[in-house]
């Protein structure tokens, strides 16, 4: 079992987005590295994270994760 969710819809907006992960992770004050691990998985968000990146694609923390979160917590209860 994975200890943190891959973030599906953050990968989706970024693809969708003409942003690029360096352009994200620069407004979002998060190195690349850092906002890749993000976006796969291998590092938890903060709460702090989640408020600065939703800011750059202009929503809130709850349209971007929560979903994410929602499956992970499913799955991860079988």
């Amino acid at each position: 079992m994975k200890n943190n969710p891959t973030l599906n819809t953050l990968k989706n907006k970024r693809k969708i987005s003409p942003y690029t992960i360096e352009t994200i992770a620069k407004n979002a004050n998060l190195s690349k590295s850092m906002y890749s691990y993000l976006e796969n998985g291998k590092k938890r968000l903060s709460y702090d994270q989640a408020i600065r990146l939703a800011k750059v694609f202009k929503t809130t923390p709850d349209k971007l994760f929560l979903e994410d979160y929602k499956e992970f917590f499913k799955t991860s209860l079988i």
